[in-house]
């Protein structure tokens, strides 16, 4: 329990941190002062085989396990919001014109979520991956895709040219900007490599 608190703290530090780096930027110039930012962040501890996943805006935190999703992170959106109310459904996530509608992101005030604050602690197994990514990349791709690019490659290097490949062959209009991280455990306990694009 003590183990999880620390990761918490340390992860809502991080958040504040990046939070109040971004609010102190857009005091430098007028032109900044609307500006906002979105962010995924996963602390992977191997030798306690865990994780800490925690996330602002609608950057998303994909896991995977045994060829299946395992955990994806909620939008900070107004969209999520009346999908989590019952008044829109799951599919309108991707490509509704109001996906973008967010309720919290870094810049906009001092107050962050409290499930961002707190983070969600996940067990690790061996081969589980998580993939970090922005919306450019979770608007085109759903998570059947996400799987089936995991499933066809060997590393976390060749899951992301999966999914980018993938993504480009979606015909898409207007298409957004995308970045990613993938991550793959190998040995828990051990050193683990981190890929990313």
């Amino acid at each position: 329990a003590a183990e999880a608190a620390q990761a918490e703290e340390t992860a809502a530090a991080l958040l504040r941190g990046a939070n109040r780096a971004l609010q102190q930027r857009q005091q430098c110039r007028d032109e900044l002062h609307d500006m906002r930012a979105t962010v995924a962040l996963l602390l992977v501890d191997c030798a306690r085989a865990l994780a800490l996943c925690a996330h602002v805006g609608d950057t998303r935190i994909y896991g995977f396990r045994d060829g299946g999703l395992r955990f994806r992170s909620r939008d900070h959106s107004l969209l999520q919001g009346m999908v989590d109310a019952g008044w829109a459904d799951e599919a309108m996530l991707r490509g509704h014109p109001q996906r973008s509608v967010l309720l919290h992101a870094l810049g906009g005030g001092d107050a962050l979520p409290a499930e961002a604050q707190r983070g969600q602690l996940l067990p690790l197994q061996q081969a589980d991956a998580f993939l970090l990514c922005t919306d450019g990349l979770w608007d085109g791709l759903d998570d059947a895709a996400m799987r089936q690019a995991l499933q066809g490659s060997a590393d976390a290097a060749g899951w992301l040219e999966s999914l980018e490949q993938a993504l480009l062959r979606t015909p898409r209009r207007g298409r957004d900007n995308y970045s990613a991280i993938a991550l793959r455990v190998s040995d828990i306990g051990e050193a683990t490599r981190i890929d990313a694009a």
